[in-house]
């Protein structure tokens, strides 16, 4: 019992001694350290439209744009269109897109050596067909015992008059003769269908300032002939034409 020193495990120590035990867990034992920040101030978004002068190309990343303290999101939709509007020719990112319509485009022909007419360029309609007042005008004979059923754009159903057959039409320095049906209360003066690309194995070229070009075989002798086209209605046939050429 006198003894100065008494030898204990750890072991033996955290057994018989709680205050201890209790001591040596609480500096073992892993806890969560509190972190503090500083108070980030709050900010305020908004969308704005902005008028299309102020829009400038921009990448995904310069979107945000502060203005006055706060900040603002642009349309990246709009953005994109009008630098596409905006963008040069020579730009590999330039987006070339078609217009919304194009006028139909027709050639010159003189019909029977008499008047040149506007003749309309249709590769989807199945005939040739004549207005009926271009008929009477040039006095041209037509047979009325042949007649068809058309059907126009609007699906509607009407009976062409009759056929003017072999019609000589000269195109430049080029004469074809064509089976020409005669019809009423249409749009166009001269209708120029499958049956005249076909005779002729025409060609049609167009380009991106919209101008076109028709090339044409003469089925009589093989010759070829490139024409110009032009756009539909500059060269109509009116009742004060006909008037001042009878007169």
């Amino acid at each position: 019992m006198k003894t100065a020193q008494i030898t204990l495990t750890p072991e033996e120590l955290l057994s018989l001694a709680p205050e201890v035990r209790a001591k040596f867990r609480d500096a073992v034992t892993p806890r969560r350290a509190a972190t503090t920040q500083a108070a980030v101030p709050p900010r305020k978004a908004s969308i704005e439209e902005v008028p299309d002068e102020e829009f400038v190309s921009a990448a995904a990343e310069d979107l945000w744009t502060e203005k006055e303290g706060d900040f603002y999101m642009e349309d990246p939709i709009e953005m994109y269109l009008n630098g596409v509007g905006d963008a040069d020719d020579s730009d590999d990112d330039c987006l070339i897109v078609a217009r919304e319509s194009h006028a139909l485009r027709s050639i010159d022909g003189l019909i029977a050596n008499r008047v040149a007419i506007e003749c309309l360029l249709d590769p989807e309609s199945q005939v040739i067909a004549m207005l009926e007042e271009v008929c009477h005008f040039l006095e041209l004979h037509y047979t009325p015992d042949i007649k068809i059923r058309l059907q126009s754009a609007n699906r509607q159903y009407s009976e062409s008059l009759g056929l003017a057959r072999n019609l000589p039409v000269r195109f430049g320095n080029m004469t074809i003769y064509l089976q020409i049906h005669i019809v009423r209360g249409v749009a166009y003066d001269i209708l120029l269908g499958r049956p005249f690309d076909v005779l002729t194995e025409s060609v049609v070229r167009n380009y991106a300032n919209a101008d076109q070009t028709v090339t044409m075989i003469n089925p009589n002798g093989g010759a070829t002939l490139t024409l110009p086209t032009f756009p539909r209605g500059h060269h109509l046939f009116r009742d004060e034409q006909v008037k001042q050429q009878r007169a």
